[in-house]
């Protein structure tokens, strides 16, 4: 599957946000998506690091025909070019994307609770009758 097919990639918000404000330069578009960046644990990254990425994504979204630049400085545009359909993800990768969540947010799946056992229920018996 690629990238650009996944739900809420990357490539998709860049495509999004320029249909709504056609017209951006890479400073602005990284205004854009640093704001939701910060939301997805990714606040290590300096803005030098996230314009280099973005950067790198838009080249991508430009050689496969979805954003056209032009001027100087820059300005990208959202081309006619329809974005291909979201493919759901299969079972496993719903699996990988759920523990990379965690790990990423630091949660831990909480113990599971063992149901008492009946020499459990006989100490704790004897424990509370003494």
């Amino acid at each position: 599957m690629k990238q650009i097919e996944r739900e809420a990639s990357p490539q998709r918000a860049i495509c999004a946000l320029l249909e709504v404000q056609p017209g951006m330069t890479i400073a602005e578009i990284v205004y854009q998506r640093g704001l939701s960046l910060l939301g997805m644990g990714l606040r290590d990254f300096t803005p030098k690091v996230i314009s280099a990425l973005i950067a790198l994504r838009l080249r991508m979204l430009e050689s496969a025909g979805f954003v056209r630049r032009e001027g100087y400085p820059r300005l990208w545009f959202r081309t006619e070019k329809p974005l291909p359909r979201i493919v759901p993800r299969s079972h496993a990768a719903e699996l990988a994307a759920a523990r990379s969540r965690r790990n990423r947010f630091g949660v831990t799946s909480s113990p599971a609770l063992v149901a008492k056992s009946d020499l459990e229920s006989v100490f704790s018996s004897w424990l509370s009758g003494a």
